[in-house]
């Protein structure tokens, strides 16, 4: 007896040794905001990411000359495998307006989801994809922008000849819904979507005098390098969320980051980029693939679309997932 309650008080001790570890989480994030490709590499202990794709908003269209597209922005395997694509929104088009950027991803049942980008408008540009919802699309002909859906960014609104730019769309989580540009005099640019611990950018308002129009918010953003587009001269507007500029007349106003499209002053505003979201098993010193979306360059008096994003998180306690487990904080997080 004595021997068996010796074990016993040996077992006890060792439960309460146990039970009073405490595991360490392994936990951060890295937003990757310029457009380029580029290596991320799995930390130690961690086995799931949650990542988040945002493509570049599309250029507007200006005189006869149509705008440039989006680009996707995307996370691909070691084996050359896409796990997630965001595309980019189509350009302005002189025969019609930028289409939204979809949401793609060739590995279905790794669950993908997520919404395109709001088509653009006759002059307005439509805002970047929602985590439930698509984007605002822009407004035509002197019509007010609509309202994003699912977090979205809204869409850009005009007076009929100086539209403005789509809203970008947050990436810490889904939130409140980004506002449709109104049918001002100097049009109002599309509101941004799902404010979660900080505010996505704005459109670019567009400008309906001798002046350039508004660039592209970035929000309440501040990471290091970040900076909204500027308005420039009466050429290609390839800067992130760039408004563009009319030697006479009117100019449209640039896309809010990111994702939103531009805006035109005499022909059509450029779609937003499309949001998707996924959570992945993996292993750590895992390298994946990295594509941020450039803005699509506006043509002539036409803003250009603000650029995309990836966003990728991880805790190994908490398990993250978009749209809205875990995603909203700043621990530990780096970006470039």
């Amino acid at each position: 007896m004595p021997l068996v309650t010796t074990f016993a008080d040996d077992a006890i001790q060792a439960l309460g040794m146990f039970s009073t570890q405490t595991v360490v989480a392994v936990t951060g994030s890295h937003i990757y905001y310029t457009a380029g490709t580029y290596t991320f590499t799995v930390p130690v202990g961690v086995s799931q990411l949650a990542i988040l794709c945002i493509g570049a908003g599309g250029g507007g269209g200006g005189g006869v000359n149509t705008g440039s597209a989006g680009g996707n922005s995307q996370v691909v395997s070691p084996s050359s495998v896409a796990l997630i694509v965001a595309s980019g929104g189509a350009p302005g088009f002189t025969t019609g307006p930028g289409s939204g950027g979809g949401v793609g991803g060739s590995l279905v049942t790794l669950g993908t989801n997520g919404f395109a980008g709001g088509a653009g408008g006759v002059r307005d540009g439509g805002g970047a994809g929602g985590y439930t919802g698509t984007g605002g699309a822009g407004g035509t002909n002197g019509f007010a922008g609509s309202a994003g859906a699912g977090g979205a960014g809204g869409g850009g609104g005009n007076s009929g000849s100086n539209g403005g730019g789509g809203g970008g769309t947050g990436i810490y989580g889904s939130g409140s819904n980004g506002t449709g540009g109104g049918n001002v005099n100097g049009a109002n640019g599309g509101g941004p979507g799902s404010n979660v611990t900080y505010t996505a950018g704005s459109g670019g308002n567009g400008s309906s005098t001798n002046s350039s129009a508004m660039a592209g918010s970035i929000g309440t953003y501040s990471y290091t390098g970040l900076t909204a587009g500027v308005s420039g001269t009466n050429t290609l507007q390839a800067t992130r969320g760039g408004g563009g500029y009319a030697a006479t007349g009117a100019a449209g106003g640039g896309g809010g980051w990111p994702g939103g499209g531009g805006g035109s002053a005499n022909q059509n505003g450029g779609g937003g980029g499309g949001l998707a979201y996924i959570s992945y098993n993996t292993t750590p010193g895992t390298a994946l693939t990295v594509t941020v979306g450039s803005g699509g360059a506006g043509y002539g008096a036409a803003g250009g679309g603000a650029s995309g994003l990836v966003r990728i998180v991880w805790n190994t306690v908490s398990l993250p997932s978009f749209p809205s487990t875990g995603v909203s904080g700043t621990f530990n997080e780096t970006y470039n």
